[in-house]
């Protein structure tokens, strides 16, 4: 239809709808203007930030590159100066260490020179009016002494009818009980009279842990000297009370400055060896030869269940037939003697004293080497005075000891070793001896 023939009102309504709609499309083509604008200023925008942020990026990795190069070395200075510093500080730590080491061993040096020349025991009596084998041996050494077979016939001395009849009857009990005497040896000294008497008691013979009564002496003369009293003094009881080894080895450490481990070298071990035998020098010019260099094993602490390293080569690098520690009963008793006498050793004498009255011997609880069960002290009374070490292995047994009533009547010292399996085996002979002994000593 023509919209000529329409009405007029109609063609205003027309006219009317079109203007509108070109002021709508004017309208939403300006908005769409608007909008272009709008992101385009918000592209412009994003692109100048990531523009910004590319160029500091920029400069943040100049400036990394820059505080590297420029902190870095002194870093490195810092570093060159505290290691010069800690160097310079180890170098002095060395430098007072072996001062140190060497202070020790001076001191150690002197104290072996002036025990040597100051400790003075008290002789055994009468050995002046003796022929005494201590002196006479002296200047033997000690594979010489052990050789000869005529010592045991050698010994000339005060002669006394009732203590000679008590060790041949200790001499009959043991081959009454199918014990052979070849490889035993015994001394029996009075304290009261001051005569001694014995059987083969010159020869030297494994102490097994009676040795370290000889230690004991030895660090109770050095013990003034030291300044870590407390850590010592623990293991010489330790030593003495429960007859342990590694105590026993660290008293012998620390008396002669030195320690148990790998092999050495000929020069080195030289050196050490010389350290070990200064405790041989603390008694040999009043004792004669005697050997008591070598440690008591197993030490389990140490992991050392046998000799090893060095202490085997002080050993001779043998197992099965080596060099052991070597003296005499005599010599025993000498230094037991000393003890129970002289008073700058009544600490020793506390540490070797068992109250028999006190002590359960019978205690199955006892983790520790029992000082009374199968030896001396178990068949004694209880109401005696009874200071003593043993010493027991699978081939041997041994025991030095002071037994004294309260009323001071009977007083003596006895010292037997036995080097061979059967007594080490028999469990009585020991008690045996000491019961007949105390019988016959208690009615002279």
């Amino acid at each position: 239809m023509d919209n000529y023939n329409l009405p007029e009102s109609d063609n205003e309504n027309k006219s009317n709808e079109k203007d509108l709609n070109f002021q709508e499309r004017r309208k939403i083509r300006r908005n769409r203007k608007v909008n272009f604008e709008s992101q385009l200023t918000y592209f412009q925008e994003s692109r100048q930030k990531e523009q910004k942020s590319d160029s500091e990026k920029k400069l943040s990795f100049y400036q990394i590159v820059f505080l590297f190069f420029t902190i870095t070395p002194l870093f490195f200075s810092l570093a060159i100066f505290l290691s010069k510093t800690i160097f310079k500080e180890q170098l002095s730590q060395i430098d007072a260490l072996q001062q140190s080491q060497e202070s020790l061993e001076n001191k150690q040096q002197d104290f072996i020179q002036e025990t040597v020349s100051e400790l003075r025991l008290p002789q055994l009596p009468n050995t002046s009016t003796s022929t005494s084998l201590f002196n006479q041996y002296t200047n033997n050494n000690l594979l010489n002494q052990e050789d000869n077979q005529d010592i045991y016939g050698q010994l000339q001395q005060n002669k006394n009818e009732q203590l000679d009849k008590v060790v041949e009857s200790i001499i009959s009990l043991c081959q009454k009980s199918g014990l052979s005497t070849k490889n035993l040896s015994i001394t029996l000294l009075d304290v009261n009279i001051g005569v001694k008497a014995g059987y083969q008691s010159e020869k030297l013979r494994y102490p097994a842990s009676v040795v370290k009564i000889f230690w004991l002496v030895a660090a109770i003369n050095y013990l003034p000297q030291t300044d870590n009293r407390a850590e010592i003094k623990n293991n010489i009881e330790k030593m003495i009370k429960q007859s342990d080894n590694d105590s026993s080895g660290y008293v012998v450490d620390w008396l002669t400055n030195t320690t148990s481990g790998e092999a050495l070298d000929s020069a080195q071990f030289q050196k050490w060896s010389e350290k070990r035998k200064s405790l041989n020098k603390i008694f040999s010019q009043q004792y004669g030869n005697l050997d008591i260099t070598h440690k008591t094993f197993p030490l389990p602490k140490q992991n050392y269940f046998k000799p090893e390293g060095r202490d085997l080569q002080l050993r001779g690098g043998e197992i099965e037939n080596p060099t052991r520690n070597k003296i005499s009963t005599d010599q025993t008793t000498w230094l037991m003697y000393g003890i129970i006498t002289n008073p700058g050793y009544i600490e020793a004498k506390r540490l070797l004293t068992t109250n028999l009255a006190t002590f359960d011997w019978k205690d199955s609880s006892i983790n520790y080497f029992n000082p009374v069960m199968s030896l001396f002290g178990e068949s004694l009374p209880t109401n005696i005075e009874f200071v003593s070490k043993a010493g027991w292995t699978t081939q041997t047994r041994q025991e030095v000891a002071y037994i004294a009533t309260r009323d001071g009547k009977t007083r003596y010292i006895l010292a037997i070793f036995a080097e061979d399996p059967a007594y080490s085996k028999d469990k009585t002979i020991f008690p045996a001896i000491s019961k007949r002994v105390f019988e016959l000593m208690s009615n002279q």
